[in-house]
């Protein structure tokens, strides 16, 4: 049994790429602040938002694994960060 991508992952502590490239989003770790906040991602730099998280008052971290395929990003992965410590995201 072989695999169907190589998994990667991006690091970020604010807005910004993911990757600028035609990419799957796989999965989501997010580190919570101490307030209310939110993950977004668009599908290129301020494109359509296909990929919101809230991220609840008073949570500890938060892991999303999105099903089989992941979410199809066309034109990049971007990442809108709000009141979030940090995000990591894995993509193929």
């Amino acid at each position: 049994m072989g695999y169907m991508s190589d998994l990667q992952s991006t690091y970020r502590t604010t807005d910004g790429a993911i990757f600028t490239g035609r990419t799957r989003i796989k999965a989501i770790y997010v580190s919570p602040d101490t307030t209310t906040g939110s993950v977004s991602i668009t599908d290129g730099n301020g494109g359509t938002v296909l990929y919101r998280i809230d991220v609840p008052l008073g949570s500890s971290a938060i892991y999303m694994s999105l099903p089989e395929d992941g979410i199809l990003f066309k034109s990049g992965a971007y990442a809108d960060l709000t009141t979030v410590i940090s995000a990591t995201f894995f993509w193929a």
